[in-house]
């Protein structure tokens, strides 16, 4: 490449999926093996020791995956959490293990030829169908495929070297757990195809990695090493961006000065003050946490408190039958022990919808529908009965509170209250020490629930809007297709309505309202959040500073005159236009510049 070449500032365009801009060196990956998997007869002998090897593959294929899981979770990426226990559940599959083993013994063939020609067959069937959400499988199959591939032939079928710096990956075939897999170092993704709803795009989203489609990469593969710009806002990538591109995007509040770790002492010192609005109106911004290693997270970034403790995600390694209430006790005391004196709600295990079959008791069709949430627990008491038990010995000699997932009727709170009154007695009539008080809150998160809103809020302490799952359920709609993504609507006015309904609602009753998912992350919708009537948010712990400092710039009288006007237009493209035009500005103040900026050696 010339020197002229090396220093030509180039730009190409293509489709942004994932929001956010990076700047830093272009690294090529081919993630596919070069060399086809060899094919051969085994020995009657050598059967079983060929089996074993597979058998050792999937072993370590699951802990590794298991390991990612964990780290994901730990960061509060929740959709490439699902993506990932899809892929632990595809190893658990019989098709994954006795099926490979009797085809093997059939056929007398190696492991790696059987497993490649059986996973290459699924690959190309998922491939051909035309159900978007089913052709996004093949990218599973063929991420799995080659994990496995891996570990049976360790010498041609090698991962690409990690970098030591964050880079911009630029591939022809990227899957999903190379981008989930935080030791590679990815700061922006670049690829020809891509959708709203595919794996990779979902799991860059989760992760807040700028993510390009829609440019051929072959074009591109020649700039190797050379420094870039990635805009996921306008679908750009820069090749050798200007002095003038690196002050515009920083001028615009986009750009960190500082190697991809979080400035913690500079959040520190802006926004961990107490969120309130210009004219002094006090609101709460809590973390969303799965572990107690989360703990530190909300105390980094200034959290008020853990507005939800996932408490299903410390499932993901273990069947739910066996999480015994002693293995409970341990993550649930030492969430406590590291917060001692602030707030913590836990939430009941939600098992089922986006958190994947964690039950192991029966498959659902559709698993955002049956027995799922509260009503699983009603159906399987021994296990509400120990997770109880556990929760209230953790909160000996303190406040314990408890929230109720998935609830559709006033019943099941009534029959959920009278088993935590029996719980209750029973430790007290064994001399446990118990907590100074327990309150019961209920998720509205199902239209019937938001319907009965008083009836619910009479029998609770609080309650918590679960807006992701609100919203699937008010529009009948999914979220595993580009078609059903485009009729997920936070600002419908509809949709806008019921969350000020159930405000006043909780307002009237004196109960408090705390509003959780993806709208209580997003900077733009929190000031029309607040002139609804929601002062209390619950996050990932690492845009607290970001909710704060959009709830310090703005005033509450204006907000709400604001939503008025909003709630009067037609559709939810208006309302998102609006919200633009009065709070961008707000919001990229807000924002903490993320952007790595690597200078050219």
């Amino acid at each position: 490449m010339s020197e002229v070449r090396d220093r030509q500032r180039v730009v190409f365009s293509g489709k942004g999926l994932s929001k956010g801009i990076f700047v830093g060196k272009i690294v090529y990956v081919k993630l596919s093996a070069d060399k086809e998997v060899p094919e051969f007869a085994i020995p009657l002998a050598d059967v079983e020791q060929e089996i074993e090897r597979y058998k050792a593959a999937i072993r370590t294929s699951r802990t590794e995956l298991n390991e990612l899981q964990l780290d994901l979770a730990n960061e509060g990426s929740n959709e490439a959490v699902s993506i990932i226990d899809t892929h632990i559940q595809m190893l658990e599959d019989p098709f994954m293990t006795t099926f490979m083993e009797k085809r093997v013994r059939k056929t007398m063939k190696n492991m790696g030829a059987v497993f490649s020609s059986v996973m290459g067959d699924y690959e190309k069937k998922f491939e051909d169908m035309e159900n978007e959400h089913f052709k996004e499988r093949s990218i599973d199959v063929k991420d799995l495929k080659d994990r496995i591939l891996r570990k049976l032939y360790p010498e041609t079928h090698r991962s690409p070297p990690k970098s030591l710096e964050k880079v911009i990956i630029i591939s022809h075939d990227l899957i999903p757990s190379f981008i989930a897999d935080s030791s590679n170092n990815i700061g922006g993704v670049l690829t020809l195809t891509g959708t709203q709803v595919s794996h990779c795009v979902l799991v860059a989203k989760s992760k807040k990695i700028p993510l390009v489609a829609n440019i051929d990469v072959s074009m591109i593969k020649q700039y190797h090493g050379s420094l870039a710009l990635i805009d996921g806002d306008k679908g750009e990538l820069i090749i050798n961006p200007s002095s003038t591109d690196l002050k515009r995007f920083k001028g615009e509040g986009k750009i960190e000065l500082e190697s991809g770790k979080e400035n913690l002492q500079e959040v520190k010192a802006g926004e961990h003050k107490r969120a309130k609005t210009q004219d002094g109106v006090v609101c709460s911004v809590y973390g969303n946490i799965r572990s107690h290693m989360d703990i530190s997270l909300i105390d980094n970034f200034g959290g008020d408190g853990v507005g939800l403790f996932r408490t299903e995600f410390l499932l993901l390694e273990k069947k739910i039958g066996d999480f015994s209430p002693e293995l409970q006790l341990q993550e649930y005391l030492a969430v406590l022990e590291k917060h001692p004196q602030g707030e913590v709600v836990f939430r009941l295990f939600d098992v089922g919808g986006d958190k994947g079959d964690v039950t192991h008791f029966r498959k659902e069709i559709n698993p955002a529908l049956g027995l799922r949430g509260i009503r699983f627990l009603l159906a399987n008491p021994d296990i509400l009965v120990g997770q109880l038990k556990a929760l209230m010995m953790a909160s000996r000699k303190r406040e314990l509170k408890i929230l109720l997932p998935m609830v559709s009727d006033v019943s099941e709170i009534v029959q959920t209250k009278s088993v935590i009154k029996e719980v209750a007695l029973g430790l007290k009539s064994k001399g446990e020490v118990m907590p100074t008080n327990i309150l019961v809150g209920s998720m509205l998160e199902v239209p019937s629930a938001v319907w009965t809103r008083e009836s619910i809020l009479e029998l609770v302490d609080f309650v918590s809007i679960g807006t992701n799952d609100l919203i699937q359920y008010f529009f009948a709609i999914g979220r595993e297709s580009e078609q059903d993504y485009a009729f997920f609507q936070p600002t419908h006015p509809a949709f806008l309505e019921i969350i000020r309904d159930i405000a006043v609602s909780a307002n009237k009753a004196g109960k408090p309202v705390v509003l959780c998912g993806e709208m209580a992350a997003n900077p733009l919708y929190v000031p029309l959040l607040l002139g609804l009537g929601i002062r209390k948010f619950s996050c990932s712990p690492r845009e607290i500073p970001v909710i704060k400092g959009i709830i310090n710039r703005v005033n509450l009288k204006e907000v709400e005159e604001h939503a008025q006007a909003f709630l009067s237009c037609i559709n939810p493209e208006e309302i998102e236009r609006g919200l633009r035009e009065k709070y961008l500005n707000l919001a990229l103040e807000a924002e903490r510049n993320k952007l790595v900026i690597q200078e050219e050696a």
